[in-house]
């Protein structure tokens, strides 16, 4: 054998080494890329898991976004409803506050007229209370006038019953 292929032999055995280096430098990460493709395949497993609860989640979410908008139709229904028979209530109202204002109005011109009616008759029955208290006084100086005048005739009938007493007693004596 020559220096040339103990060279090779050499060179060839270090290139073995090498390679039995390079090898094991393989084996060690095809033995970490099967742990790691089994670490990853787990984290696929828990990821697919994940996903299928997400997709349960996603079901129901939209059957609560479904509910949520079956009620929000009824809500928006319920509002519209609520809204017409408040606008109904607003127009009664406008109504009743017109009537109101109206009957308002008409009792007022009613106590107005009252109150001058009132006022007439009073009026009227003043005076005709001034007449009869007018006529009572006449009547009343006339009573007076009359007993006044009673008063004289019975002084003149006493002092003539007087007079006839005297001269009846006159007579009397004399006869």
């Amino acid at each position: 054998m020559c220096i040339r292929d103990r060279n090779l032999i050499a060179t060839l055995r270090e290139e073995i080494i090498t390679l039995k280096i390079l090898l094991g430098e393989r084996d060690s990460k095809i033995t970490q890329l099967e742990a790691f493709k089994i670490q990853l395949e787990d984290r696929i497993r828990t990821l697919e898991k994940e996903l299928e609860q997400l997709r349960n989640l996603l079901k129901e979410k939209d059957q609560d976004i479904d509910r949520l908008t079956v009620e929000g139709l009824k809500l928006r229904e319920e509002n519209a409803s609520k809204d017409k028979r408040i606008g109904d209530l607003e127009g009664d109202n406008e109504h009743l506050k017109q009537q109101l204002d109206e009957a308002n109005r008409t009792l007022q011109e009613q106590k107005t007229s009252a109150e001058a009616n009132l006022v007439h008759h009073t009026t009227l029955h003043t005076e005709e209370l001034r007449k009869v208290v007018d006529e009572l006084q006449g009547k009343e100086k006339d009573n007076q006038d009359i007993k006044s005048k009673l008063l004289d005739i019975e002084r003149k009938n006493n002092a003539a019953i007087e007079d006839l007493n005297i001269r009846l007693t006159l007579s009397l004596i004399h006869i």
